[in-house]
């Protein structure tokens, strides 16, 4: 099973470019975390871009590889996060206590 995942990718990367997501990785399971495994390794000689997210306190055992690279991202201020919701709802209007709703799921 193992194998066949990382061959799927390998055959996909040499049609063209992949890009490959992952969210949330720390709510991984071990065999899950085994076949990322294999593919990071699989992936470092190909045309594929591997972004995985996660909290910071996820350390996966490739974190160290050498065409692996770990950028942090902070989360956005208030204003940010405002500035994003205009931009993308233009001049419509959003339904009351959406542009709240948001900040209620932020810690503080």
């Amino acid at each position: 099973m193992l194998e066949a995942c990382s061959r799927q990718v390998e055959i996909a990367a040499r049609s063209g470019p992949v890009l490959m997501m992952l969210e949330d990785a720390h709510w991984i399971d071990p065999t899950s975390l085994q076949v990322l495994g294999r593919t990071v390794e699989c992936i470092a000689a190909l045309r594929v871009l591997l972004i995985v997210t996660c909290r910071s306190d996820f350390k996966p055992p490739w974190i160290d590889d050498e065409h692996v690279r770990l950028v942090t991202i902070n989360r956005l201020a208030r204003r940010q996060v405002d500035a994003l919701i205009d931009r993308l709802i233009g001049d419509n209007a959003l339904p009351a206590g959406v542009r709240q709703s948001r900040r209620a799921c932020r810690p503080r």
